[in-house]
């Protein structure tokens, strides 16, 4: 589940990446990853940049945007992110329609590079979106653990093969 550190108990933020990544220590090893996040909630924002630095990206590589179209906006003019974490339930153009406009424009490159994360899965999620992505998605509320996974694998082999370890049952939309 993904919670804040003041929620699971713990009274403290997670830690900043060591200075050694800037200084080429271990942490310099692995990949700085540019990545966008695509959702309507500030908390979840806030929460992914934070994580994001305890696992090493820098929070320069990281851009946030609360809406569908802003997205779509943004990745005509910069489409050099490693990685797109887009939430399905968006008021305005919703993932799915993100997802669509990409495949409309020819753009796989860009949803090779996208993870869904949503609490809505079962039902926003459409047979063809699902396809599109091969199936990369997250459930909402996850373990903080699950998405230092899911950085690591990104880092290491990119976002096109990773899979969620676990099946996560989602029954798309018409079928």
């Amino acid at each position: 589940m993904l919670r804040s550190p003041m929620e699971s108990g713990s009274g403290s933020m997670p830690p900043k990446p060591s200075d050694n990544t800037k200084n080429g220590g271990p942490e310099k090893l692995q990949k700085q990853l540019r990545v966008l996040i695509v959702d309507d909630e500030k908390f979840i924002h806030r929460m992914t940049v934070r994580m994001l630095r305890a696992k090493g990206i820098e929070k320069e590589n990281v851009v946030c945007v609360e809406r569908g179209h802003a997205a779509l906006e943004l990745l005509e003019s910069d489409n050099k992110f490693d990685l797109i974490l887009l939430d399905l339930d968006m008021p305005g153009i919703k993932g799915t329609d993100v997802v669509m406009a990409l495949n409309e424009k020819g753009k796989q490159d860009l949803i090779d590079k996208i993870v869904i994360q949503s609490g809505t899965l079962a039902r926003d999620m459409t047979a063809e979106v699902c396809k599109l992505i091969h199936g990369r998605a997250l459930q909402k509320p996850y373990e903080v653990e699950d998405f230092f996974a899911l950085i690591g694998y990104i880092q290491e082999h990119g976002v096109a093969s990773w899979r969620p370890p676990v099946p996560l049952g989602i029954m798309p939309k018409g079928e």
